[in-house]
């Protein structure tokens, strides 16, 4: 139990530098829109960035939770309803007070430039992009509603299959409900397919990429990784270089053999509509079993792990709120080479600054406040 409670104990250095990774690419791609440059290469990268920084949190995420509930619900054999709703309790604690602080100083920016929605009381329950694309507000937010959905539905879900339906084998139904999670998730991206024409990437980003329903898979198959490293622990450890050549492989040829193959979107819409999002899940959760078990000491590891602590209020701070208003202030598309990077410095030192107070005085005292209680 000691061995294999490892992830649920402490935390792992290379799962923090792999969060870090995420934000990091995040940031670059949002900031690259704002160059006074616009060519081929800004033009690729800044999506590219910002779409594998995201991907990257979603199945870090499930891998992170997956493996908390696997400890709670089949090693401690805790499922019952009153466990089950402190779990969610806990969850929603530790991320909804800093996500509705975000979100409301959005909004007063957003009135403050004048912004005409009628949809915002949708982002109070995570509504926003649900089932249909959503506004072109605080956009950032739709990966936290994938993963709050994320969440519920593997709490809710596995205290059903665990309590209700009485398996003999916990950790066997534990990994058939993951299954049959991201197979419903699968059955709605051909549900899309069948039902709709993508023929742009525009198109597919908003009406699929970022819309929850679509978007489980992803968030279940770092649960269903959680569930191979308790019960193939060895064999996790024991192959983590191959795990990551193959990932990144696996990554080479989504990114730049789809446009040498020539498996473009709008003569291979099953590809993109169905394929694509959980093969990238799948190649981002090759790289888990190397980062898991990736370590170094010193200062830096430090430093590294206080990034990582905040990056949460960091993703919520840095484009709708930071960003906006620096673009608003400063207009980087007039600059030059040099003033660029200046404001490029200057826009990573604010957003780290800002998404340290905000977690230092409002997300950690909050936290900690619940954790007494």
């Amino acid at each position: 139990m000691k061995e294999k409670s490892i992830l649920e104990d402490k935390r792992i250095f290379g799962l923090d530098l792999m969060r870090i990774l995420a934000l990091l690419m995040v940031l670059f791609s949002h900031l690259l829109l704002f160059s006074p440059y616009n060519n081929l290469i800004t033009d690729q990268l800044a999506p590219l960035f910002g779409f594998l920084g995201v991907e990257i949190f979603l199945v870090l995420s499930g891998f992170l939770i997956g493996n908390k509930m696997y400890v709670l619900m089949v090693l401690q054999d805790k499922f019952s309803w009153t466990e089950t709703l402190q779990t969610l309790k806990q969850r929603g604690r530790r991320t909804l007070p800093s996500y509705f602080l975000a979100l409301l100083i959005a909004i007063v920016i957003g009135f403050w430039f004048q912004y005409s929605e009628d949809t915002l009381w949708k982002y109070f329950f995570f509504g926003q992009n649900f089932a249909s694309p959503m506004p072109l507000f605080f956009i950032e937010s739709w990966s936290i509603t994938i993963g709050f959905f994320g969440n519920v539905v593997l709490i809710l879900g596995m205290f059903l299959v665990l309590n209700k339906l009485r398996f003999k084998n916990k950790s066997k139904a534990f990994l058939i409900g993951i299954v049959f999670i991201i197979m419903i998730s699968l059955v709605c991206k051909l549900v899309y397919y069948l039902m709709n024409s993508t023929t742009t990437l525009l198109q597919w980003d908003t009406n699929l990429k970022a819309v929850v329903i679509y978007r489980l898979d992803s968030f279940f198959i770092g649960v269903l990784c959680s569930w191979i490293y308790f019960n193939a622990t060895i064999f996790w450890k024991k192959n983590k270089s191959i795990f990551l050549c193959f990932g990144l492989l696996f990554m080479g040829l989504l990114f730049v053999g789809v446009g040498y193959f020539q498996l473009l979107i709008d003569s291979n819409p099953f590809f993109w509509d169905v394929l694509y999002l959980p093969l990238t899940s799948i190649a981002i959760a090759f790289l888990l079993p190397t980062f898991s078990q990736y370590t170094i000491e010193g200062v830096l590891k430090n430093h590294l792990i206080i990034i990582s602590k905040i990056s949460f209020a960091i993703y919520l701070l840095h484009y709708s709120i930071i960003l906006q208003l620096m673009n608003h202030f400063f207009a980087p598309k007039l600059y030059t080479t040099i003033e660029f990077c200046f404001f490029s410095v200057g826009y990573i030192a604010v957003t780290l600054l800002l998404g340290f107070i905000f977690y230092q005085f409002y997300e950690r005292p909050l936290s900690n406040r619940n954790l007494k209680n």
